[in-house]
């Protein structure tokens, strides 16, 4: 999900790239793109890291925002569903 524009170090040459730069590094961190533990984490929490995601995402092109959309509400699907399979798999019968 990374494009052109200046690289984190550099200095930015208008507002989009300084957003680039943010997105960039925020993105590192799987939290910031729907990773997290969801069965001892909380989903409203990540749902208003997906806003502001969003907004920072948006502000890069409409195609950086499609794409961090998509990944960010697969990746909390995934997480979900995990969390889901380990409370099944913990229950006795």
């Amino acid at each position: 999900m990374t494009g052109e524009g200046a690289k984190i170090g550099e200095v930015p040459s208008d507002k989009t790239d300084a957003y680039r730069i943010v997105y960039d590094d925020l993105i590192q961190c799987g939290a910031f793109r729907g990773i997290y533990d969801a069965k001892n984490g909380n989903e409203h929490f990540m749902y208003g890291v997906s806003c502001v995601m969003e907004v920072i995402a948006s502000r890069v092109s409409d195609e950086v925002y499609d794409a961090f959309n998509d990944e960010f509400m697969n990746n909390m699907i995934e997480s979900e569903e995990k969390a889901n399979d380990a409370v099944e798999s913990n229950k006795t019968v």
